[in-house]
């Protein structure tokens, strides 16, 4: 039910948390797919795919591995199908094929119960020897933003970028409408690669405990979906 803009330009956000029953739940990692990126992929699906998760202060830590499947279907589409024993991967393998049907199904039964808590090695797949650099020159002509009389206001801006769910930010530049940043932010890449979207916005930074004021971001327009 989405329309154009909102598939090119929403993101699948997956965080994974320790539990805890008295105090707040902890982050342990999280990754972020790009719904375009998803939908141009073949039968619009990622299957039993692994993702390095990253840490939210650190992007260049991996914090463990999740292995997901999803899809998107538009008006008249079906989701798409896999054979039963995909469902459970190499783990069938476990199966005596002299066993009868029923404790054959028996045997799967318990394996796909299990699969949601099996401890699994570090996936092979998983290659983490990429980083995309984002370099951040400088901005030029930006308003005041902390009062109603521009000429009379003050404007700190910072850039941000989002890579993979990832954000890093520049430094903020005090009282510069036309600020030199200089920043180089680094993000690591997995492959495959499940979100090619990149987002980059300016604000203004506010002192004390009031929200940084968003300025603008770099148009975004819908792209062809074929």
């Amino acid at each position: 039910m989405m329309n154009k803009y909102e598939l090119e330009t929403f993101e699948l956000n997956l965080e994974v948390y320790d539990h805890n029953a008295l105090l707040t739940n902890e982050l342990i990692g999280q990754y972020s797919i790009g719904l375009s990126t998803l939908y141009r992929n073949l039968n619009h699906e990622f299957y039993k795919t692994w993702v390095g998760l990253f840490d939210r202060e650190n992007p260049n830590l991996t914090r463990g591995y999740l292995q997901l499947s999803c899809f998107i279907i538009g008006p008249n589409e079906r989701p798409p199908v896999h054979a039963q024993d995909e469902d459970f991967g190499d783990d069938v393998e476990a199966v005596d094929s002299d066993e009868d049907e029923e404790a054959i199904a028996r045997r799967i039964e318990s394996i796909k119960r299990a699969q949601g808590i099996m401890q699994v090695a570090t996936p092979d797949k998983i290659d983490k020897s990429y980083q995309m650099t984002v370099i951040v020159a400088r901005a030029e002509g930006l308003p005041k933003m902390d009062s109603k009389i521009p000429k009379e206001g003050t404007v700190n801006p910072f850039v941000s970028a989002r890579i993979n769910g990832c954000v890093l930010t520049t430094a903020h530049k005090n009282n510069n409408a036309n600020p030199k940043f200089n920043s180089k932010l680094q993000f690591p890449i997995f492959y495959p690669i499940l979100n090619n979207k990149i987002t980059m916005r300016i604000w203004s930074r506010h002192a004390g405990l009031k929200a940084n004021m968003f300025i603008a971001s770099i148009p975004e327009h819908p792209g062809p979906l074929d």
